[in-house]
């Protein structure tokens, strides 16, 4: 949403400045600005007001107004854009400018999702899934999350996986999972490349292959997922797809701990105590 906000901004003063150098006159405010360009039937503007109301300051140093937020961002998702319909769902959701109704809230990400917006069709996903919102219905979860990963959504990528590898809310097929965790992963979503090397360790969907394992365990680690850095630990202690190193081994507990996994910790202190 900032970045709407901040091209609109820019669009704005860069026509208004050169129009005030030229005619003499003084510069709209962005505030003022973006009302006009919203009445004249530009949801973009509507849509980048009613956040900026939402929010309060930024660049646009507009104060915060959830009255205003709402009513902007409605307007705007009434012409069926589909940021201010999920924009407007994340009110509803949380309760911010509105009396809190996640029903509301999971019909205007449908809204938003049908509009072309990937990230919302996982959060309908997630509400189907759940049972938020709505009924739960694991089927209809997964159809959302795959129309989240076609329209370039890492975590619905990852949604999907997890519903083909578990077999909840679709027949259970490992090479659907495959494919979409490794789309996820390829999305630098670290927990799709942490379960796509658990899929290469067990040979589930693919032939078990450690240096893959290795591989992408390592990608889950740089994306500061702690289990993919332990994992990666496991394998230095074992040479399994990798030779033996005691000081990698350490060097990926360390980052495990670091990052709040306790297994992690433990395995760096029992090496320690082993030297």
């Amino acid at each position: 949403m900032k970045r709407a906000i901040f091209v609109s901004a820019t669009i704005l003063m860069s026509g208004f400045v050169l129009s005030a150098c030229s005619k003499g006159v003084s510069t709209p405010s962005y505030e003022e600005t973006l009302k006009q360009k919203c009445d004249g039937g530009g949801t973009e503007y509507c849509t980048a007001l009613g956040e900026a109301y939402m929010n309060g300051g930024d660049v646009l140093n507009i104060k915060e107004d959830l009255y205003k937020a709402v009513f902007y961002l409605q307007k705007a998702c009434n012409e069926k854009n589909a940021e201010a319909c999920s924009n407007l769902g994340a009110a509803y959701a949380t309760g911010k400018g509105v009396e809190l109704d996640r029903s509301k809230a999971l019909q205007l990400y449908q809204t938003a999702c049908d509009g072309g917006d990937a990230n919302s069709c996982s959060k309908v996903g997630i509400g189907y899934e759940i049972g938020l919102g709505v009924e739960q219905d694991s089927f209809k979860a997964v159809g959302f999350y795959e129309r989240a990963c076609n329209g370039g959504d890492a975590l619905g990528c990852f949604s999907s996986g997890l519903g083909y590898g578990t077999g909840q809310g679709v027949k259970q097929d490992y090479i659907k999972a495959l494919e979409y965790f490794r789309k996820a992963c390829d999305g630098e979503f670290a927990r799709g490349c942490y379960n796509l090397g658990l899929m290469f360790a067990t040979g589930k969907g693919v032939n078990q292959d450690e240096v893959k394992a290795l591989e992408f365990y390592g990608k889950a680690c740089e994306g500061d997922f702690a289990e993919g850095c332990f994992n990666l630990g496991l394998l230095y202690i074992y040479g399994e797809g990798v030779s033996q190193s005691k000081n990698e081994a350490l060097k990926y507990f360390g980052k495990a701990c670091d990052l709040k996994l306790q297994s992690g910790c433990d395995g760096y202190a029992k090496l320690n105590v082993s030297e």
